[in-house]
């Protein structure tokens, strides 16, 4: 794709039902970074046969004393967003956020720590995410996807699972943490004018109490002026549900 990113697509189809699988795969060349993508077509004539537990992840990870940090989510609580920490072992880990909502009681963000060095996993935010984490002898067996997948595709329907970004570290948590900013801020992060927002750049505001009931382009574009007017100069206007 560019001087840092290697791109490969894998694909394949079953010749019966002509149910179609693509995965696209980018290795970051400046980091230590690779995630994928997958999507299911119906390239056939009929409806496919039920599609059940489609896992965009499904692998083991090498390493002794696994320690998961993890985070809460949303939980409309004092306590909501609170990272924790949690030994791995042969009882499954599992995640999953409430009624669809992507970080309602769940976060799918990871990091797993292993003796001398780790992992951190991140789960794309289409709906109802799940992974689980789970210790056999010598690795940790991580699984992920959509939780509850039971389908059919008509023909010509496409489908596509949870978007899986791995990075690797040796040493302790923090030289991941700080890997995983870098990676973030080079190749995630929007950019303006060529460059990336930074901290003193970016700033997200909401309009108030009229957003869950009243919003409408109206009175958003008076709640900006406002701000403006005020020296609040942000680049993103954020809204959240209920327009």
């Amino acid at each position: 794709m560019d001087a840092d990113i290697i791109e490969t697509d894998y694909e394949g189809r079953d010749p019966d039902t002509g149910l179609a699988l693509r995965v696209q795969c980018l290795e970051y060349l400046d980091s230590p970074v690779l995630e994928w993508t997958g999507w299911l077509e119906n390239t056939g004539g009929a409806p496919t046969p039920i599609i059940s537990s489609i896992l965009a992840l499904d692998g083991d990870f090498y390493g002794g004393s696994p320690v998961l940090t993890h985070c809460n989510g949303d939980t409309n609580g004092a306590d909501f967003y609170a990272f924790r920490q949690t030994h791995v072992g042969p009882e499954p880990l599992s995640f999953a956020p409430e009624d669809g909502r992507s970080c309602d009681h769940a976060f799918p963000f990871f990091r797993l720590q292993f003796q001398g060095h780790g992992l951190a996993v991140a789960i794309g935010w289409p709906g109802q995410w799940q992974a689980g984490f789970t210790a056999v002898d010598n690795y940790v067996h991580i699984e992920s996807g959509q939780e509850k997948t039971n389908l059919m595709l008509m023909p010509g329907e496409v489908i596509r699972t949870p978007r899986v970004t791995l990075l690797a570290w040796e040493g302790d948590d923090f030289t991941g943490i700080n890997l995983w900013r870098e990676w973030f801020r080079r190749h995630v992060l929007p950019r303006t004018k060529g460059r990336a927002l930074s901290l003193k750049t970016s700033m997200s505001c909401n309009g108030g109490g009229y957003e869950f009931v009243e919003a409408t382009g109206e009175n958003q574009v008076r709640f900006i002026e406002a701000a403006v007017k005020r020296g609040l100069r942000a680049d993103v206007w954020w809204s959240d549900d209920g327009w």
